[in-house]
């Protein structure tokens, strides 16, 4: 697959966790975040950043199918669980996480570079069902 081979695409680790601090700096759920990545090694950030890029493309190319597909749900639970790693996410901070993928220009933009111009927009609406389920 090589729609994700574009250079112009940032490392999660970079653009994603800035993007992120603008939009959650001063939360509970980030001050526990940045307290679970103080503790962790170099390798082990790369690790669980990896992992989540991963799902972020696995879900790309699931694009065509419905946001509420086995596939897609099997996907969402399993960035969920990556997610936990971090910090707590209960369906009001899921839904925050949604909302902002989909509104935030600046989240929308990071995940749009994957060449397709949609993939915000269907994360919104696969989390979403997720939550509803």
């Amino acid at each position: 697959m090589h729609i994700f081979n574009h250079s112009s695409v940032l490392p999660l680790k970079e653009q994603y966790a800035n993007e992120a601090r603008l939009i959650y700096g001063e939360t509970d759920a980030y001050k526990v975040y940045n307290e679970t990545m103080e503790n962790l090694s170099a390798d082990e950030k790369e690790k669980r950043f990896s992992d989540i890029e991963e799902i972020y493309k696995q879900i790309a190319s699931c694009i065509d199918q419905d946001p509420s597909s086995d596939e897609v749900q099997r996907l969402i639970e399993e960035w969920k669980e990556n997610l936990m790693h971090f910090m707590t996410c209960d369906e009001e901070l899921l839904a925050c996480i949604a909302h902002t993928y989909k509104f935030d220009a600046r989240f929308k933009s990071y995940f749009n570079q994957y060449g397709n111009e949609g993939l915000a927009d269907f994360l919104y609406s696969a989390i979403m069902q997720n939550i509803n389920r």
